[in-house]
């Protein structure tokens, strides 16, 4: 997927590694069907690997979505204080590859079990 920004300019990757590091982000992941049905799921495997954004996802809509229609918004929240105290950033995604097996799933795997403990 690419790490495109919501005004489709390419984000300042160390600010965005410094969001995605941060324990009180939440991620959503926003995708269409074919028919363009839509649908939203919360992510906790998400990861930037050089300038791509790498999300860990099971057998589910999302992937079954991505696999009809490449096109997704990822969307992370840290929570404030109040509302006008939230952070967050909406990237415009296209998927680009789906690994099924290899380090790179071993390594998203790895992350999974770190912040989501065996269950993951």
């Amino acid at each position: 997927m690419s790490n495109m920004n919501a005004e489709g300019t390419v984000m300042d990757l160390k600010k965005l590694q410094k969001l995605i590091e941060n324990p009180k982000r939440i991620f959503t992941l926003s995708t269409a069907d074919e028919q363009g049905i839509p649908n939203t799921a919360i992510f906790g495997s998400v990861q930037l690997k050089e300038d791509e954004i790498i999300i860990g996802m099971g057998n589910n809509r999302s992937l079954n979505n991505l696999q009809q229609n490449p096109r997704a918004t990822l969307m992370m929240i840290i929570p404030g204080a109040n509302l006008l105290a939230f952070q967050g950033i909406r990237l415009y995604l296209e998927l680009k590859t789906i690994e099924r097996s290899g380090p790179l799933l071993d390594d998203i795997r790895a992350e999974a079990g770190i912040h989501a403990g065996r269950a993951a």
